[in-house]
């Protein structure tokens, strides 16, 4: 599993295979140790991707995007 620091969060990218295709999916985990210890949560992305090394990328921005609060609904300031 490949990781990222950005901004005191750790991504962690886990691109997975499409079953039945070449393609690949965006999945990551974010993490972030606080007061309370280290705190994690997934996200995923239904882009399907052709290779694994785009997808890696994909998740790298994805993470970074999440962290900045530039997507709707996806959030990890309780982490």
């Amino acid at each position: 599993m490949d990781t990222l620091e950005y901004k005191g969060y750790v991504i962690r990218a886990q691109p997975q295979p499409v079953k039945d295709s070449e393609d690949w999916t965006v999945q990551i985990h974010i993490e972030h140790k606080g007061p309370t210890g280290l705190n994690v949560r997934q996200f995923r992305a239904n882009n399907r991707i052709e290779s694994k090394e785009e997808a890696m990328a994909h998740c790298y921005q994805l993470g970074r995007q999440i962290i900045d609060g530039q997507i709707e609904g996806y959030t990890v300031d309780d982490l």
